[in-house]
């Protein structure tokens, strides 16, 4: 853990595969704090290319918004490198990940699983009707006023 507090110039610095630094917390986690996650990309769930598009970045929105685990954040004190030194909530915005398609920021992933997600409603929705139960039922009662009914 560094003796004092990193500044955003600094991790800004830390942007690739080998020396990759992230910048997450706020006021209600304790503040920013500075986290060296190099030895963790290839480790992580989701890819490294998931956490380099974040590299030397406030990434703290983007890594709430994936909802990660209490594991996840119990995982990070093992890649706490020290606290960021004061910045406004400006600065800090100056600094986070883009968050539009257009920039190939974390919207993409959200978007990605939204189209998922209707998918899986509509193949619901349109799947054979053979296989609803409504549509069986119907077809089990047809079928017994036909046998019942016997016509000649």
């Amino acid at each position: 853990m560094a003796d004092s507090a990193l500044s955003l110039v600094e991790v800004s610095e830390h942007n690739t595969m080998d020396d990759c630094w992230l910048i997450l917390g706020n006021a209600k986690t304790g503040g920013p704090k500075v986290y060296d996650v190099s030895t963790y990309l290839n480790t992580h769930p989701g890819g490294a290319y998931v956490i380099l598009q974040v590299a030397g970045t406030y990434a703290d929105a983007v890594f709430e918004d994936f909802g990660h685990s209490t594991e996840a954040y119990e995982l990070l004190a093992d890649y706490l490198v020290g606290p960021l030194e004061a910045a406004s909530d400006v600065e800090l915005a100056a600094i986070s990940p883009p968050q539009t398609a257009a920039d190939g920021g974390t919207v993409d992933t959200v978007v990605l699983v939204a189209l998922v997600a209707v998918g899986v409603v509509l193949s619901w929705v349109f799947r054979s009707p053979r296989r609803r139960p409504s549509f069986r039922s119907l077809a089990s009662s047809v079928r017994r006023l036909r046998d019942a009914t016997s016509l000649p």
